[in-house]
């Protein structure tokens, strides 16, 4: 018995049940982008079929939540501080990598928040959070 190299000329061709065709294994995802409007409170919703990558300015102190959770969902919100310095909270029962929870971002400056969902709880929430120095 031989072996079936998976070459690109074969790309659309089965090659078997377990083969993929070359177009698909050689695409690259992109991921969506949308802008939250601001709000004292703002919901991140963690719903797959909602865009990964997400940007909110503070125009005012927030408090941030999620909706929507489920195992294997990820965010990535890209927060800006517009018109001065702005407090911020998360939520307590979030697990925070790499340090602790923010309590708030300078004037002018831009952190990126990575949420990733491990279940449905709040308490399934892996956060990291990255602020521009």
């Amino acid at each position: 018995t031989g072996t079936t190299a998976f070459a690109p000329e074969t790309a659309g061709t089965s090659l078997g049940h377990d083969a993929l065709p070359w177009a698909l294994i050689a695409t690259k995802v992109k991921k969506s982008h949308t802008t939250l409007t601001y709000a004292a409170t703002t919901d991140i919703d963690l719903d797959g079929a909602v865009t990964d990558l997400q940007t909110l300015t503070l125009t005012g102190n927030v408090t941030l939540t999620t909706s929507n959770r489920a195992a294997g969902c990820e965010k990535k919100l890209r927060i800006i501080a517009s018109g001065g310095a702005r407090t911020f909270t998360a939520l307590p029962s979030w697990v925070w990598v790499g340090g602790t929870a923010p309590a708030s971002l300078a004037s002018g400056k831009t952190a990126i928040l990575t949420l990733t969902c491990f279940g449905t709880a709040d308490t399934d929430i892996v956060a990291k959070y990255e602020v521009q120095s």
